[in-house]
């Protein structure tokens, strides 16, 4: 199965970067701020942490990142024919990495704050606002859901919306506007933190939808495999990624 040909990332983020709105904090020395906010609950088994401006230093991390992982451009068969997946793809085992890489650097914070260890991190690369990704549910390996999903968000703002999972067939990346299925919903931009607890990925699914006009943006998916977890869930809740060609 074919690629249509893109750019290197080095090429392709340079391109972008000027698009990119300096935050901030985003150009001090890699730090995290406290975790203080209170739990936001979905319901009696799920909850949401939002933390504003938790990594600070954010604009350092999206240059290395975007300059220096190794993205992927990925297919997926939907309704009927294989399309591209409208972002990059970039999976890390953290202790994999040097203890100086800024994903370890943030992984060992988020492990001091959330008192989790996490065996995956994802990378995801919206190049621009056409880049997106639809409903679903996280996975650990496509069969396990994780017990805890820290979103670290890293470059410009775009909107991470909630619903309630298997109540609706949907699995469409919505547009911008706020619907009454959608209502849950948050901001995410340079260096946000959002946590995702308990049952969110067995009971409620989550998207990043197109946005006009938007600049790009590295969101980082670090993923714990807890012990309350239900074997029995195996569906992703997206269909299977085909075919990558590395950049």
């Amino acid at each position: 199965m074919v690629l249509t040909a893109i750019p290197d990332a080095i090429a392709t983020s340079t391109r972008l970067q000027s698009n990119m709105q300096t935050s901030l904090f985003g150009l001090g020395q890699l730090n995290f701020g406290a975790l203080a906010a209170p739990p936001q609950h979905l319901d009696d088994h799920s909850s949401v942490v939002f933390e504003p401006g938790w990594l600070q230093g954010s604009d350092q991390v999206f240059d290395q990142l975007r300059d220096q992982m190794a993205w992927q451009a990925m297919e997926r068969p939907m309704y009927g024919r294989v399309v591209a997946v409208p972002r990059l793809i970039c999976t890390v085992d953290p202790g994999s990495l040097d203890v100086t890489h800024p994903l370890a650097i943030i992984t060992r914070g988020l492990e001091s704050a959330l008192h989790r260890r996490f065996s995956s991190v994802g990378l995801n690369f919206y190049r621009t606002g056409d880049d997106s990704v639809s409903w679903h549910r996280d996975s650990i390996r496509g069969t396990r859901r994780p017990q805890t999903v820290a979103l670290v968000s890293i470059g410009s703002a775009r909107t991470l919306a909630m619903r309630p999972h298997s109540s609706y067939c949907s699995k469409t990346a919505e547009t911008t506007r706020i619907t009454s299925a959608t209502g849950r919903r948050w901001r995410l931009g340079h260096g946000d933190l959002l946590v995702m607890r308990g049952r969110c990925q067995h009971d409620w699914e989550h998207c990043v939808p197109k946005e006009r006009a938007a600049g790009p943006r590295i969101s980082l998916a670090f993923r714990c495999q807890g012990v309350n977890e239900d074997p029995r869930s195996t569906a992703t809740g997206v269909t299977t990624l085909l075919e990558s060609h590395k950049l």
